[in-house]
C-alpha cells in the first residue's frame, strides 16, 4: 500500500473488508475536507486510515485507534507505537 500522496485517498479491497487510505498532508483546514466528501467515508462501511491526522483532528471521530512510526536508532530500524482515543476500556 502506497501514500495517496497526489490522489488524496485511495480505495482497496482486501480480506478484512474495504480500507480507505487518506494523506491529509495538503489538506488545510476542515472545509477543504468536506469538499472532497469525507462525511460519506465516516458511515462506518470501511475501515479509514489516515495520514497526518492532526491536520484534520476536529472531523476524527469521537473513537479511533492510532499507530505512529517513527525512526529507530539504526538506519533501518522504525519504531512503532499503537494506541486508542475515546475508548473506555481499551484492554476490552
Amino acid at each position: 500500500m502506497t501514500s495517496p500522496t497526489f490522489a488524496i485517498a485511495n480505495e482497496y479491497e482486501t480480506a478484512a473488508g474495504d480500507v480507505a487510505h487518506f494523506d491529509m498532508y495538503r489538506i488545510l483546514d476542515e472545509e477543504a475536507l468536506w469538499e472532497l466528501g469525507f462525511e460519506d467515508y465516516l458511515d462506518g462501511a470501511r475501515i479509514l486510515l489516515i495520514e497526518w491526522s492532526g491536520n484534520i483532528a476536529g472531523a476524527l471521530p469521537a473513537r479511533y485507534k492510532t499507530v505512529s512510526i517513527a525512526y529507530g536508532a539504526a538506519p533501518d530500524s522504525r519504531i512503532i507505537t499503537t494506541g486508542e482515543v475515546g475508548y473506555e476500556n481499551p484492554e476490552l
